[in-house]
């Protein structure tokens, strides 16, 4: 007979507290311990402390860009609209604001 069917495997079932292990009854070698990781070093200290206020201030926001403007403005001369009245800024002062259409 050979080894293989000789042998019985015996497969326990052991409970755990959160799920269950499976385990045989053959011997198994032993894992080598895994060894401690080396102690770490203190980080170096800063060489300078940080500086109480902001080196910089922050630039200023970039316009918009001209193509966009240019998209309203080029068709103003198609609207055909009546003039328009402003109002009165000062007492007995009117202005007018006509669109004229070519």
């Amino acid at each position: 007979m050979s080894y293989f069917t000789v042998a019985l495997v015996f497969v326990v079932n052991v409970i755990a507290v959160s799920a269950g292990t499976t385990a045989s009854c053959f011997p198994v070698a032993a894992a080598t311990p895994v060894p401690a990781p080396a102690p770490a070093s203190a980080p170096i200290p800063a060489p300078l402390p940080p500086p109480t206020r902001p080196p910089m201030r922050a630039p200023a926001a970039a316009p918009p860009p001209i193509f966009t403007t240019l998209l309203f403005v080029w068709l103003l001369p198609l609207a055909k609209k009546p003039p328009v009245v402003m109002g009165v800024i000062f007492p007995l002062i009117s202005t007018a604001v006509s669109l004229s259409v070519s």
